[in-house]
């Protein structure tokens, strides 16, 4: 099993997965109080995990995308990979979102749900979100820059936190390499 990280999540989940049904109410080994805290002892070092990984992710990105941009240090040759990345950017965002529509048009997820809610009277079924008119759009625009970078990174805003580091790399090959290098540094 030595190097072999894959395997060791399987066995680990199959674990995980009989344990919370031997410790679930449905089978009844245990009570549900007991049950739980026994469950929450159990999470609690998936859950550190998740949280140091969290606390991780923003400088990471931060980071590498103030470190790749500035990597260049021209900005004629940074000019030419944003325009080739925002292509493929808006191409396989296109094509994602086209296979998504697709998908859900063909299994419909949810419509047994709203003929239910419907039926029952009792649930209302939410509206379908509204999308910003041609007017509201420039606000929106100007709604994904971050007026505070910090405030951003409180919150774990990750496409202001990405902008703010884009325009910062740019901003750093646009200076005199001699300027910018203690920063990089």
């Amino acid at each position: 099993m030595e190097g072999r990280l894959w395997l060791k999540v399987l066995i680990g989940m199959g674990l995980g997965l009989i344990v919370g049904t031997l410790l679930g109410p449905s089978v009844g080994l245990v009570e549900i109080q007991t049950g739980s805290m026994i469950g929450s002892w159990l999470a609690l070092p998936g859950k550190l995990f998740l949280a140091t990984v969290q606390m991780i992710v923003i400088p990471l990105v931060i980071a590498s995308v103030i470190r790749g941009l500035a990597a260049s240090e021209n900005i004629e040759q940074l000019k030419k990979l944003g325009v080739r990345v925002t292509l493929f950017f808006a191409v396989t965002t296109a094509l994602a979102a086209a296979i998504g529509l697709t998908v859900g048009n063909v299994i419909k997820p949810g419509a047994s749900m709203t003929s239910l809610a419907q039926a029952t009277q009792d649930v209302d079924v939410p509206d379908t979100p509204a999308r910003p008119s041609l007017v509201e759009m420039p606000d929106t625009l100007i709604g994904l820059l971050p007026g505070n970078p910090l405030d951003a990174m409180v919150e774990g805003e990750m496409l202001q936190i990405v902008i703010f580091s884009v325009i910062f790399g740019i901003a750093l090959v646009s200076m005199a390499p001699k300027q910018s290098r203690p920063m990089l540094e």
